[in-house]
């Protein structure tokens, strides 16, 4: 997921960055800080270039023309699952808040342990959506898979082989390709030849190079470790 940030304030931005990345390695999340914005108009030029699935931080109190709220309304796209957490140092911004359908108030200076609540809750909440499907064809069977039932998908030979809660399923497919297909929904490369859904990671052990996924060990390759907490490089 990409995250942007809005504060007139760099160091205010700063200090978010630092504890957002704090809390997506700490447990495991994908997401990654693509913009730190001072002013309103670099994230409306952001969003107006059709950006993917995104969360943003939007400070209210803006020495500007907008405000936070302004801009959340501005971006706000139909359809789109975009989340906007609003941040202030004015607790009573709470009603305008939840009446502009912002996911979350955050009051500064924001504390990690409110921080990693919110978080843990939106990515959970996104992963959850059982609209969300994904078609894969079998011989002359297409088969319907809710995304958050996905635990892992491997390559093996020329096919890929999800593990889910309702068993495996293999079909013909290119795993970069799935990649691409399933970016948005937490899914994280671990190695050339398996994708994860970051959602059902119980463990990770950084020392032994593995996570645990519903009881079963699996290995991530030195290079892809820094998956577990950027949001996801594609492998070469």
């Amino acid at each position: 997921m990409n995250i942007v940030l809005l504060d007139d304030v760099r160091s205010h931005n700063q200090i978010l960055k630092t504890a957002v990345n704090n809390v997506l390695r700490k447990n495991g999340l994908p997401g990654k800080i693509v913009l730190e914005a001072t002013d309103f108009e670099q994230v409306l030029d952001y969003a107006s270039k059709d950006p993917p699935l995104t969360l943003y931080f939007l400070d209210i109190r803006l020495e500007q023309a907008q405000n936070g709220l302004d801009v959340l309304r501005q971006v706000r796209r139909t359809g789109i699952r975009d989340r906007f957490i609003i941040v202030t140092a004015y607790p009573h911004y709470a009603l305008d808040c939840l009446k502009a359908h912002a996911y979350d108030l955050l009051i500064k200076p924001v504390e990690e342990a409110a921080l990693e609540e919110c978080l843990r809750s939106l990515y959970q909440e996104l992963q959850a959506d059982d609209g969300t499907m994904i078609d894969i064809e079998i011989g002359p069977r297409t088969v319907r898979l809710p995304i958050h039932e996905i635990w892992y998908i491997e390559t093996t030979g020329r096919s890929l082989c999800a593990h889910t809660g309702r068993g495996l399923f293999t079909w013909a497919g290119s795993l970069s390709a799935m990649e691409e297909k399933l970016a948005p929904y937490s899914f994280i490369r671990i190695h050339r030849k398996c994708l994860v859904n970051s959602t059902h990671i119980q463990e990770w052990n950084s020392t032994m190079g593995e996570i645990l996924v519903h009881g079963e060990r699996l290995h991530v390759s030195r290079r892809m470790q820094s998956n577990l907490s950027s949001g996801g490089k594609k492998a070469p």
